[in-house]
């Protein structure tokens, strides 16, 4: 599961991490009073450095294009 520590948001000592439950104790000198922690869910994956959450549409709805029937 992703996880983002972000000590320091907005301030110049600013630091921000992204990692895993599994790996999140190996940054345990960035928690504290202003840390921010955001955890992901299943379906959160990393990208770029990034926490891409779906939004879930794709399970929730066909987005298939429909097609028109010609009479």
């Amino acid at each position: 599961t992703p996880v983002a520590i972000i000590k320091g948001a907005y301030r110049e000592s600013q630091s921000i991490v992204v990692t895993d439950l599994e790996h999140m104790e190996e940054y345990a000198d960035k928690l504290g009073m202003i840390t921010t922690v955001i955890v992901g869910n299943s379906s959160t994956y990393n990208f770029n450095d990034l926490m891409i959450n779906p939004r879930g549409y794709k399970s929730k709805y066909s987005l298939q294009a429909e097609k028109k029937i010609q009479n």
